[in-house]
């Protein structure tokens, strides 16, 4: 079944939405949980103490406050604010450890997922359109795929250059840990003789922006100056980018929490459905 990029991009925000959402939601003590108001999809109130959950029949029981009296209510028939502090308080909590309920570990792998392909996509999506944006100003070259394989040589050689700085580093701390521990007389390790100092680390920032360079001039044969220049504003690009992604995700965040009737579907379908509780 194929999904259009708006279906796609709604499930993104929604999703975050909801995991936020449901972090607060569950962090309500027992003391608010165990004598609240709660709220049904008709906006009707229930004054009652949640005293589990029925995990077989997807229903919280209630124990109503004027008379105690003991009630089964359908999960999905409370409003989703109700529906989230109701399934994660502690009695609820506590009645789904006794029916032996686990959490699908399918749910982690699967919200995992998406954190780590939106991750890569924001980090590609800023870092190749701001290489692109100055590639393009300052070679004056045409050819998308020009392009990404300069920027593909680029994010290449920036990891491996990344590699060796590190390894170096790494290997440097080791050998002063190894030489003040073959010492005469050892003493305490001395964390400021092991760590880099302040000129090796500009030092190595500006290696690597030499190389970063050579390495750019290497594809677009455009001279060192103006290579240095498609570097600067790569960096200047790539920060503009990211923040216009950030405020238009922050904006439709906004926008989707104002939107009960979606919220209400995604507890359902991207929650509760798949973790078992409903």
């Amino acid at each position: 079944m194929r999904f259009s990029f708006s279906h796609r991009l709604s499930q993104f925000v929604a999703l975050r939405v909801v995991i936020a959402l449901t972090a607060f939601l569950a962090t309500v003590d027992a003391a608010t949980a165990a004598d609240a108001l709660w709220t049904n999809q008709k906006g009707e109130s229930i004054h009652a103490e949640v005293i589990g959950y029925d995990i077989d029949r997807k229903e919280i029981i209630f124990a109503r406050n004027e008379d105690g009296e003991v009630i089964h209510y359908p999960l999905r028939d409370l409003a989703w604010p109700s529906r989230l502090r109701a399934v994660f308080s502690p009695a609820s909590l506590a009645s789904l450890r006794e029916s032996g309920w686990r959490l699908a570990p399918g749910f982690f792998i699967r919200v995992g997922l998406i954190w780590v392909v939106s991750l890569l996509v924001f980090v590609l999506v800023c870092g190749f359109g701001g290489f692109w944006t100055a590639a393009r100003l300052v070679s004056g070259k045409p050819g998308l795929f020009h392009h990404l394989s300069g920027y593909l040589k680029y994010l290449f050689s920036n990891s491996l250059i990344a590699l060796g700085a590190y390894t170096l580093l790494i290997g440097a701390a080791l050998l002063s840990v190894s030489a003040q521990q073959s010492a005469a007389a050892p003493e305490p390790l001395n964390l400021r003789a092991i760590l880099p100092s302040q000129a090796m680390l500009i030092a190595l920032q500006v290696i690597t922006w030499i190389l970063l360079v050579f390495v750019i001039d290497f594809h677009y044969r455009v001279g060192f100056g103006r290579a240095l220049l498609i570097l600067i504003l790569n960096g200047l690009f790539s920060f503009l980018i990211a923040a216009v992604l950030v405020g238009t995700l922050s904006a439709g965040i906004v926008y989707v929490a104002k939107q009960p009737y979606f919220i209400d579907h995604a507890v359902n379908d991207w929650l509760l459905e798949p973790i078992g509780l409903l």
